[in-house]
């Protein structure tokens, strides 16, 4: 009997020696793995939701306010889209419908305290007749001897682009002496000018040169001299029956408060500063032809004509660039056979000196032989009764001379005045635009281009001749409530301006309408936006036909009182968007609200594009027919019919816009931070649930040597410890890193929280050794592995913690997709359409989409660490299958059947819960949330399948 072995000491403690927690979490790659990509997706999405606040904050800063930040309008008044209390339309800004400012209360405002710039604003509208924009030049040359008479005749085609186009025909008979010129001579007393033309429809034209120099010296008093210039080449100018923009709306301002209020784009208010001293006054200088200092000269301007005594009773004026033109004009000549009797009359005068002017309408007994097109062409702004531009033809065979730049200004000129020069001052009321919860269908029947029915809508105030108004004018009273009367006043283009050229970098995306920089509007053609060209009446959607700013000081010439619509305020003291900022601006507008005024605050405000419904007027019978054949308009036979209630796209400024922006941005902003930890946690408690294995495994060993279970808790408490600490240090960083800790920090405690709960139940369920697995009857288990998928299926039900684990993570990434893409959707909604919401949703996108892609990612590898974890423990029946000869296309369906089976189950709850929630909070993003869920857990799918492969 042999004697018992002695224990060696120093082999019970080598038994008893294990690696530390240290070394022991050091060789836990996938667990590494796992808590480096938490800690990623933490730290990122503090960083990115705090990255994302400081550009909305700097965006809001630079662009919350416009021009100003009150509009003041008449007490009682509101200029507000009605039914929609955040629209306001720029031209309620000169809405004569709202009544007017006394003077007396604009001058309390101005003088309020806290008020940095307060810029007062008006309109005075006026008809536009008497002014000749196209001119025949007809040389006197001898080429036609004696008096000949012809027809003109034009065509002018408009198309406004809502209704039907239409043609503005013309004619008008003349008789003209192409006699030799003979050059000016001395008048006697009751002697006039011998007359060269007449027309049709009363105009009489004498005799010019093509040196404008030599007309205007006779002119100013040279016909009483005997000694005159020899003659040069005469001409004679014939106004054609071609109208011009028939209405001009010019808006009344301060240049100086303006100026200030434009900020860095004031610079356009100059024109009118420098020359506010010549408004209504009749000039120092009396022109003298003989004083060489007086003649005009090649690049004289307003200022300089005014001193050399040729131009006086100027309204300085800037026009408004005009870059879509509505028309198109043909012209046509043919030569008349007239009675002798006819000619011989038409270009004398009778005693009373008034000429024995042709009658009216065409030449009783012509004949009209072949025309001929003297002309064809766009005119541009040429047709605009506020610039000096004008289309003059050339006789056939005739070409005009070069002309110095003086020759276009109407005292150069041999014919009727080419601007405006008689203003009869008018009251212009717009239609102010209204909701309407009703569909308004187009001709089609759909709604609009997007499929959504336009909420605004503007109803006009009459059709005239196929053209839909929504102005009108009406006189505006004098102290003895009698309209005024036409005021002699020579309207002059001092400069011009585009709405581009008001907007400064600082307020490009914060502007609120000025009252006279409205877009021109579009109109959707098929699948292209169309700009809508001018209104021809000057009443219709598009008033940027004939459209100038003047200085207020016009108005005391045009004898027009309390001319001030509204007054725009931009309060002092503003640096920021701030709650202190806010309040000064609330506190002055309840001071002006104070002296009887309506103060309407739009700073936070930004343009937005809006649908708007044209609708026809209340009486279609309102429309204005045609009476006179020579000068109709009518739509042409072969225009597309239009719709009566077309929509085009206007802008507005939406009041409050920078409220919605900055709520929109940061409510993404936190709901994808929410998201992002939310994601990270659960997967987090993932990795740890599927590490419960392993750990029980690893006591089977520690419970044969020896080990009692308290000491193996111990021994898995210890290496909880350092991912714990460690993701303890994360959460720190990620508070310290984030703009809303007062969301962060709970998120944080309840991320630790849960990965602290999650490592007890580990520590607990591990030191508990795993049973050996239960084999069923061979018979039984070979008939139903007898193809790999069954395999998989059989691994996916013999590991139920895996495979639930699995499927959760699977509908996490679900859920985490199809929740960004809601939060998006809906947080672009909320921040609104404005251009400065959607430039704060587009700024907020890059943070926003990095976010949501580390988290994705970091998701995706998760997963893929989770089903590594499981396959690690079946290193000994994968070696098993390549043994028994198993392919790779094997193992793939193998891998397949485990992985869907937790997939699907994962996806189909994903969707469930993506779907509930969308429709509950979010019903407009119920299909792109759920696509987004679908296609990222389908690419989750894929990966984790194509990793395993690799694995094995």
């Amino acid at each position: 009997m042999s004697r018992p072995r002695r224990r060696n000491k120093d082999t019970d403690a080598k038994l008893d020696r294990v690696p530390g927690p240290f070394t022991r979490f050091r060789r836990r790659h996938l667990r590494i793995v796992a808590l480096s990509l938490i800690g990623l997706v933490l730290v990122a999405a503090s960083f990115m939701q705090s990255t994302s606040a400081e550009l909305l904050k700097q965006t809001l800063d630079a662009n919350w306010r416009g021009d100003y930040d009150i509009l003041v309008t008449a007490g009682g008044s509101t200029p507000l889209v009605d039914g929609e209390s955040t629209l306001l339309s720029s031209s309620a800004l000169t809405n004569a419908a709202l009544g007017h400012i006394p003077s007396g209360q604009v001058a309390q405002v101005e003088g309020l305290d806290g008020i940095d710039v307060a810029a007062p604003i008006g309109e005075i509208s006026t008809p536009t007749t008497g002014t000749s924009k196209v001119t025949l030049i007809v040389p006197l040359d001898n080429s036609n001897p004696g008096p000949r008479a012809y027809r003109a005749t034009t065509q002018l085609s408009i198309d406004d682009g809502v209704t039907a186009p239409r043609t503005i025909n013309g004619s008008v008979d003349f008789v003209v002496d192409q006699t030799q010129w003979e050059g000016f001579r001395q008048l006697a007393d009751g002697e006039h000018v011998r007359i060269r033309a007449s027309t049709t429809d009363g105009g009489t034209y004498a005799p010019a040169e093509t040196d404008p120099n030599v007309g205007i010296d006779y002119y100013y008093s040279g016909y009483s001299s005997p000694r005159q210039p020899p003659p040069g080449e005469g001409i004679v100018m014939i106004t054609l029956p071609v109208p011009a923009v028939e209405t001009a709306h010019i808006v009344l301002v301060d240049a100086e408060a303006e100026k200030r209020l434009l900020g860095d784009a004031g610079d356009v208010m100059d024109p009118l500063i420098d020359t506010t001293s010549l408004i209504g006054t009749l000039g120092t200088n009396v022109y003298d032809p003989t004083d060489p200092d007086d003649r005009p000269v090649d690049g004289d301007d307003l200022q300089t004509l005014s001193e050399k005594g040729i131009v006086s009773n100027a309204a300085p004026v800037l026009t408004r660039t005009v870059e879509t033109s509505p028309s198109a004009l043909t012209v046509q000549l043919a030569p008349l056979d007239v009675p002798p009797s006819t000619l011989s009359g038409a270009l004398t005068w009778n005693q009373t000196g008034d000429n024995s002017m042709l009658p009216p309408g065409p030449i009783e007994g012509a004949t009209a032989g072949d025309a001929q097109t003297i002309y064809t062409g766009d005119p541009g702004d040429a047709l605009s009764p506020l610039t000096f531009d004008t289309v003059d033809i050339n006789w056939p065979g005739f070409t005009m001379p070069e002309q110095p730049s003086y020759a276009r200004f109407p005292y150069f000129r041999p014919s009727e005045s080419n601007i405006l020069s008689m203003v009869t001052p008018m009251a212009d009321s717009s239609v102010q635009p209204t909701t309407s919860t009703a569909s308004i269908p187009d001709a089609t029947g759909a709604t609009d281009a997007h499929g959504a029915a336009p909420q605004v809508s503007l109803q006009s105030t009459s059709n005239d001749a196929g053209e839909l108004q929504f102005n009108a004018l009406s006189p505006i009273l004098d102290r003895n409530s009698q309209p005024l009367d036409t005021v002699e006043s020579e309207i002059w283009p001092v400069g011009s301006f585009t709405p581009q050229s008001l907007r400064g970098e600082s307020t490009s995306l914060g502007q609120v309408g000025l009252g006279y920089d409205d877009p021109d509007p579009t109109v959707t053609n098929g699948s292209e936006q169309q700009i809508l060209p001018p209104s021809w009446s000057g009443l219709g959607l598009n008033t940027s036909g004939a459209l100038a700013i003047a200085d207020l000081e016009n108005a005391s010439s045009w004898h027009v009182t309390d001319p001030v619509s509204s007054i725009r305020v931009r309060v002092a003291g503003i640096d920021g968007y701030t709650a202190d900022a806010q309040a000064r601006i609330l506190d002055v507008a309840n001071r002006i609200r104070d002296l009887g005024l309506t103060a309407t605050v739009v700073s936070g405000s930004s343009l937005e594009a809006v649908p708007v419904s044209l609708l026809p007027p209340a009486d279609e019978t309102q429309g204005t027919e045609a009476t006179d054949d020579s000068a109709q308009n009518a739509p042409t036979p072969e225009a597309d019919e239009r719709t009566a209630a077309p929509v085009v796209t206007l802008e507005y400024s939406r009041l409050g816009a920078a409220a919605l922006a900055s709520g929109g941005v940061s409510g993404t902003n936190l709901a994808l931070l929410v998201m992002a930890i939310v994601a990270g946690t659960a997967l987090l408690v993932a990795v740890q649930l599927s590490s419960i294995a392993a750990r029980r495994t690893d006591s089977v060993v520690l419970r044969q040597i020896g080990w009692p279970r308290a000491r193996i808790r111990r021994w898995l408490v210890a290496e909880e410890a350092i991912p714990l600490a460690i993701l303890i240090v994360v959460g720190a960083a990620t508070i310290a890193l984030s703009a809303v800790r007062e969301v962060t920090i709970p998120m944080v405690i309840i991320s630790l929280g849960a990965s602290l709960l999650t490592s007890a139940l580990l520590i607990q369920r591990g030191a508990h050794p795993a049973a050996p697995p239960r084999l069923g009857h061979d018979a039984a288990r070979a008939g139903k592995l007898r193809t790999p998928s069954r395999l998989g299926l059989r691994q996916a039900a013999t590991s139920p913690a895996t495979t639930v684990t699995l499927a959760l993570a699977f509908t996490l990434v679900y859920l985490a997709a199809a929740t960004a893409i809601a939060v998006l959707l809906t947080g672009r909604q909320a921040a609104g359409t404005s251009r400065l919401g959607a430039f704060a949703t587009a700024q907020a996108l890059v943070p926003q989409g990095i976010l949501i892609t580390v988290t994705i990612v970091a998701s995706c590898v998760l997963i893929v660490v989770v089903r590594r974890l499981g396959l690690e423990r079946r290193t000994a029946q994968l070696e098993a299958l390549h043994a028994m000869g198993w392919q790779r296309t094997h193992l793939r369906k193998t891998a397949i059947a485990e992985v869907l089976s937790s997939a699907a189950p994962g996806l189909l709850a994903g969707a469930v819960f993506a779907v509930i929630g969308s429709v509950l909070l979010s019903p407009t993003a119920v299909l792109p949330a759920a696509g987004a869920g679908a296609l990222t857990t389908i690419v989750v799918t894929a990966v984790v399948v194509r990793s395993s492969l690799r694995r094995r």
